[in-house]
């Protein structure tokens, strides 16, 4: 019986509800570090440019 249960089990979609619950922690727990180094990068260039206003064309 229990056989026949893995046999027929749906492994694809078993594997999905792992899966994605796992990659839904993953982007929460990612995303204020990516939204912080854009954030960042952002204030860099907005300083450098204000720094050197001679620069533009």
């Amino acid at each position: 019986m229990i056989a026949d249960i893995v046999a027929d089990t749906q492994w694809p979609l078993v594997l999905w509800f792992i899966a994605a619950p796992l990659l839904v922690l993953a982007t929460l727990l990612a995303a204020p570090f990516v939204i912080g180094r854009i954030a960042g990068l952002l204030r860099q260039r907005r300083s450098a440019r204000a720094a050197s206003p001679g620069d533009r064309g």
